[in-house]
């Protein structure tokens, strides 16, 4: 029954990669937009202590105290779940809470500098150019699939869904007017 279709795999692999691309890009601009200044705060607090090598402590690092007030340049050694030890430095003074883990130092270093409205935000603006950069490689596609003369419709159904999901993207931060005057109409009316 299927025999006379001919499979086309460069249209396979460009649908793969977008549709990885549109749900990783979209729901990384979701938790941006959503969750952004939690993520910034706790990656600053993860900023306040520095991973150090073992052998700069010179056995000046004590065990971490939680009721102990640290300064700037204090060695602390400190065990993850009892199996591994870590030499930290904190990088201001009076830190606020234990060293956190490699993931929220992670984090700091990807969000701290993403406070403000979500329009500014530089990985939104990363994801939208990966997108725009995406679309070009499918432009390049289709211009080839229609001088070759093959079946170029699967790629403008993939450019299509980029171009939607890349609105999507950029608009997830923009506030909805209308939306909002709706709600305050709504409040005035019940102020009545």
């Amino acid at each position: 029954m299927f025999s006379t279709i001919n499979t086309d795999t460069g249209s396979l692999i460009l649908n793969v990669i977008s549709v990885i691309l549109i749900s990783s890009t979209l729901l990384l601009a979701q938790l941006i937009t959503l969750n952004k200044s939690y993520f910034a705060i706790m990656g600053h607090l993860a900023g306040e202590w520095k991973l150090v090598d073992s052998d700069q402590c010179n056995g000046s690092a004590s065990q971490w105290d939680p009721r102990r007030r640290y300064k700037k340049g204090d060695l602390i050694v400190h065990s993850y779940s009892g199996f591994r030890q870590s030499v930290y430095m904190a990088t201001t003074n009076s830190p606020e809470g234990r060293p956190f883990d490699l993931f929220l130092r992670a984090t700091h270093d990807l969000f701290q500098q993403e406070f403000g409205h979500p329009s500014t935000s530089r990985i939104i603006s990363a994801c939208a150019k990966l997108h725009l950069f995406f679309m070009g490689v499918i432009l390049m596609f289709l211009v080839y699939y229609t001088w070759m003369d093959y079946y170029h419709s699967a790629l403008l159904v993939i450019l299509f869904a980029n171009i939607v999901a890349c609105f999507g993207l950029l608009s997830s931060g923009f506030l909805n007017h209308e939306e909002l005057e709706y709600v305050a109409a709504e409040i005035n009316d019940n102020k009545d």
